[in-house]
């Protein structure tokens, strides 16, 4: 519609005329001779990421004219929130809009996870960290304006020091004007009015502002005598910056951008960015004129082939997004039918309900469980089936099935059958929409067999269970009669072998003294035999001791003492033992367990552990009792596979007996620790019994 106005404008000039339709001619064979290719869609993957995604999140900056919003209205504008609704357009996708004051509140939303991308942001070192940045989207230059007084275009190489020029600081603009134009006399303010302001009141000779501020400033009659008179040649490149965590959203953002026709983003800086002042130039002339209007007309020329190129792409993109659509029905309606079969055919029973309560439709595997011929369970409320399930405790449900994202609401059940007999069974929630409609899905899985079997179990571990007591307390019972008939036997091999061992003694030595003198080889057969004696007399000794040492009655302190000393003398292994002074009287039982637990373990200690020293501690703290056996031995790998040890497993039984618990500790080539620990109360109980 702008050619045949500019063909009017010089009408009266041939030469120019001709130009114009020569140029107009080369347009339309380049439009004709340029293939165009369309763009490329997005990929099934990222399309199914949108799908999954259903809404995408954005963040916006409120300030004008890049989003502003209407209070009264409760509409959002702006030249960011037109952008993303191009966007969304093309990516087909449903925008949830977040506004906020300023860049620090935005960065906040984003590190909370609030935001998926935010438009119109500059990228900065510091903002890569946290921000995926696209590519540039538009370009906002960074303009001079001054007053309308025709001085032309104004060189910032060529102002002296006496020239004021208002900026903003602090700014990247303003460090700008310092590093490149070291000659300016560059004035700071806070906000752009103000640098305008310090302009028509003449503190200021010229202002530095950015389009998009001086487009929302020139709107004022205030600032309407002010002219933009140059560019510094510092654009603000705005970007469409996305969550680092998302890079499948960064390529969808860079498609959806390529994909924007380059005469919308024209429209768009024109609507919000375009400033109302005039642009000043060289002095107007008719050559000049000319010149403009032949450029704007290959610029005319160039858009109208941009233009048909991206037409012809974006039906090219409708044809192939309409081909997948028609696909992806195709592939939706069989995927339906299958579910739906294979819903049918489930032997689980499926249930849908309204938020009534009534069921909407129950498969096979449902009807069967519950007891009703096909169609009988539909129309039904779920009170029929579960006799506890009240309207306040359904909707309660239906309110936490849709408000949570999480797994499936499980509960146990028992439902009433259509002939009154009960159905064990497991019952599972999920929230459904479908087809405008929202259901809650009922899972009833019939548990008849898992309860029995359940049960059968947990009667047999508990048959289990008071056998194995019985066993302990039967290995207690047989434990403390051995050591009773151990007891026995040494006091009677002590006592009755000794008396006769010390007669026989006396008998010798009577011999000797009646008949040695009447043969000299008779007193050496006496003291020989005077010799056996004394061996079995330390024999019954040593058998005595074994079967139970008499120093335990000197208390456990004494007795683990006494066996170290014992070990010591037997293996030449260094013993180091520590006891306390103030230990409470123990158990006949619990001291006869732990010496015996003492001696099994240094018996594999000098079986096993190739040691140099042992160390033996006992101890009491809250209570408890606790007896310690280390070696600096070889040591053993407590994960590796090793034959079944008796001697441990004995120690183990003989702890649990007493009411203790034993802790094992070896590492390979650094040693072994048994601890065992025995509650004083247990000790107490024992006393008592």
């Amino acid at each position: 519609m702008r050619v045949p106005v500019l063909c009017l404008q010089v009408i009266g000039c041939p030469r120019a005329l001709l130009m114009i339709l020569v140029l107009i001619g080369l347009s339309s064979v380049a439009q004709a001779g340029v293939p165009t290719a369309p763009p490329g869609p997005l990929s099934s993957g990222q399309r199914n990421w949108l799908d999954q995604r259903g809404q995408l999140r954005v963040g916006l900056v409120l300030q004008a004219p890049y989003a502003q919003f209407d209070r009264r209205a409760q509409v959002l504008s702006g030249a960011n929130v037109d952008l993303v609704n191009l966007m969304a357009r093309t990516l087909q996708v449903e925008l949830l809009w977040r506004n906020f004051s300023d860049q620090t509140a935005l960065e906040k939303a984003l590190a909370d996870g609030e935001i998926d991308f935010a438009p119109g942001l500059t990228q900065t070192p510091a903002g890569l960290r946290m921000w995926q940045f696209s590519d540039p989207y538009m370009r906002v230059p960074q303009l001079v304006v001054g007053e309308r007084d025709g001085s032309g275009v104004v060189d910032l190489e060529k102002l002296d020091n006496q020239v004021r020029v208002a900026v903003r600081m602090p700014s990247a603009t303003a460090d700008y004007l310092r590093s490149n134009y070291a000659n300016l006399n560059l004035q700071g303010v806070p906000l752009e009015r103000q640098a305008l302001q310090l302009l028509l009141s003449q503190q200021a000779r010229y202002a530095v502002i950015d389009e998009a501020q001086l487009s929302r400033l020139s709107r004022e009659s205030e600032f309407a005598g002010l002219a933009v008179v140059g560019d510094i040649g510092f654009p603000q490149l705005l970007r469409v910056a996305s969550r680092r965590d998302m890079p499948q959203l960064a390529e969808i953002i860079s498609q959806a951008l390529n994909a924007i026709a380059p005469k919308d983003l024209e429209q768009l800086h024109a609507q919000w960015l375009q400033p109302k002042y005039p642009q000043v130039g060289e002095s107007p002339g008719l050559w000049k004129n000319i010149t403009l209007l032949l450029f704007v007309l290959v610029l005319a020329s160039g858009a109208i082939v941009v233009w048909q190129r991206k037409q012809q792409q974006v039906l090219e993109r409708e044809l192939l997004a309409a081909r997948e659509t028609i696909a992806r029905r195709l592939a939706g309606e069989e995927s339906l039918r299958l579910a739906q079969f294979s819903i049918d055919q489930s032997t689980v029973g499926i249930l849908w309900v309204n938020w009534d309560s009534h069921v909407r439709y129950a498969n096979a595997a449902a009807e069967n469980m519950l007891g009703y011929a096909p169609g009988g369970v539909v129309d039904r409320p779920l009170i029929d089936f579960e006799p506890g399930l009240n309207m306040d405790r359904w909707l309660n449900l239906w309110k936490n099935a849709r408000s949570s994202d999480e797994a499936p609401q499980n509960f146990e059940s028992n439902c009433v059958r259509a002939d009154g007999s009960v159905l064990p069974a497991d019952v599972s929630l999920s929230f459904l929409r479908f087809r405008e409609a929202e259901y809650l899905v009922v899972f009833i899985t019939d548990v008849t067999e898992r309860r029995r079997s359940l049960a059968a179990l947990q009667e047999s571990e508990a048959r289990l269970q008071v056998l194995a007591e019985q066993l302990r307390e039967l290995s207690a019972h047989l434990e403390t009669v051995r050591e009773e008939e151990k007891a026995r036997i040494a006091r009677e091999v002590h006592d009755e072998l000794g008396q006769m061992l010390t007669v026989l003694k006396l008998e010798t030595s009577m011999c000797e003294l009646a008949y040695a003198d009447l043969d000299p080889g008779l007193r050496d057969r006496l003291n020989s035999m005077k010799r056996l004696i004394a061996q079995l007399f330390q024999l019954v000794r040593d058998v005595a001791t074994a079967l139970r040492p008499p120093i335990l009655d000197a208390g456990i302190a004494s007795a683990i003492e006494w066996q170290a000393r014992r070990f010591e003398a037997r293996t030449q292994i260094p013993c180091l033992v520590q006891v306390p002074d103030n230990l409470p009287a123990l158990g006949d039982a619990t001291a006869i367990g732990l010496f015996r637990i003492l001696q099994e373990s240094l018996t594999n200690v000098m079986r096993h552990a190739e040691a140099h020293t042992v160390e033996m501690a006992l101890s009491l703290d809250d209570g408890v009792l606790c007896m310690s056996i280390s070696d600096d031995g070889k040591g053993f790998d407590q994960t590796a596979e090793r034959p079944a040890s008796f001697g441990l497993v004995g120690m183990r039984e003989r702890v649990l007996i007493m009411g203790g618990r034993l802790h094992l500790d070896s590492t390979l080539g650094e040693g072994t620790t048994l601890r065992i620990y025995i509650p004083l109360e247990q000790v107490a109980q024992e006393q008592v019994q």
